[in-house]
């Protein structure tokens, strides 16, 4: 039994077999390339990852936008991809897989832009904007400020006696003398008895008043004391 049963090759070319057996065998193998070929091709764009490029300028000449906002985005929203223009204008999305998505491009001063596009499976897409300008008319703004003004009275020191009794002296009291010379801002010619220079002053400029009453020349030509 089993030596006589002829192989597919043979029952096509054998005469006993009808022309119903040959079309049949010619159908089934249209079939199986139909469903089977153009699959391998449909999965291989569906696995390879798109890429979206471009650059970002003003509408109003064209210059390059540093800094913008470039976010790609699912149909439910999700951000699958986001960037920021460079110095050019020119931003890069890449390792995008294929499918419909929302794009949106701002920056600040600036209407943002919106589309909605399919990226391909392999394939590398140019996509320039170019944003218009967004003027917006904004209400009056008053700023007030103010400040503290004091009355500073410049020069004005107070001496006490216990001031000048923690300056060494050669005899006993206190010295008024003695004590401004170690002032910063006060500077003497000579020895004891020299003349005072206040703040850059002259001798002649400075007042000196005990119990209100002006002092011509208080300090002593000689000796150890002030007036």
């Amino acid at each position: 039994m089993i030596s006589n049963l002829a192989s597919p090759s043979q029952l096509l070319r054998s005469p006993s077999v009808g022309r119903w057996t040959v079309v049949r065998w010619g159908l089934l193998g249209l079939l199986v390339v139909g469903v089977l070929g153009p699959a391998p091709v449909r999965a291989q764009e569906e696995t390879q990852e798109a890429v979206l490029r471009g650059f970002v300028r003003s509408e109003a000449g064209g210059k390059p936008l540093q800094g913008a906002n470039v976010v790609l985005r699912t149909p439910d929203g999700k951000i699958e991809s986001a960037i920021a223009t460079d110095g050019e204008g020119f931003y890069q999305l890449a390792k995008i897989p294929a499918g419909w998505y929302r794009l949106q491009v701002s920056f600040i001063g600036f209407r943002s832009y919106r589309d909605t596009l399919r990226l391909e499976g392999g394939n590398r897409r140019t996509l320039s904007v170019e944003l218009a300008e967004a003027t917006r008319q904004m209400e009056e703004v008053t700023v007030e400020g103010g400040r503290t003004v004091e009355d500073a009275k410049a020069g004005l020191r107070e001496i006490r006696s216990a001031d000048m009794e923690a300056i060494p002296t050669p005899g006993p009291g206190s010295d008024l003398a003695s004590y401004l010379r170690t002032l910063p801002e006060v500077t003497t010619t000579g020895d004891r008895g020299g003349r005072l220079y206040i703040r850059g002053g002259t001798p002649s400029q400075n007042l000196v008043l005990v119990d209100g009453t002006p002092i011509y020349k208080p300090f002593h030509i000689i000796g150890f004391y002030s007036a």
